[in-house]
């Protein structure tokens, strides 16, 4: 499956794309988020490409306070690379935003 995959896209945002062309993910990892950044700002954000499935700003369990990224899901393979591509670098909330693929959530080990 590896093999199939090739990078795509500008040299500082890679976005994986099958050989065959199709984009790979339409969730989003979403990185150097403000503290002040909720999920409804990150869902109008991405709501410019398409239709957004889910938006969701990550928070440490102990203290409620935002770790600094997030989630963006969007309906459509197309939505999702248009979205990566417009928004890896730009500003918000004062931060320039990494958005790429996210990478599947490996499993935790067990004690």
């Amino acid at each position: 499956m590896i093999s199939s995959l090739v990078a795509f896209a500008r040299p500082s945002a890679p976005i994986l794309m099958r050989a065959s062309g199709a984009f790979y993910s339409t969730n989003l990892y979403v990185g150097n988020l403000s503290w002040t950044t909720t999920d409804e700002m990150l869902h109008k954000t991405f709501a410019q490409y398409g239709a957004v499935r889910s938006a969701r700003v990550i928070h440490d369990r102990d203290t409620g306070r935002s770790r600094g990224f997030g989630f963006v899901e969007l309906e459509d393979e197309q939505e999702a690379s248009a979205a990566v591509a417009a928004l890896h670098g730009s500003e918000m909330d004062g931060r320039n935003l990494r958005v790429n693929v996210a990478e599947p959530r490996q499993p935790r080990t067990q004690w």
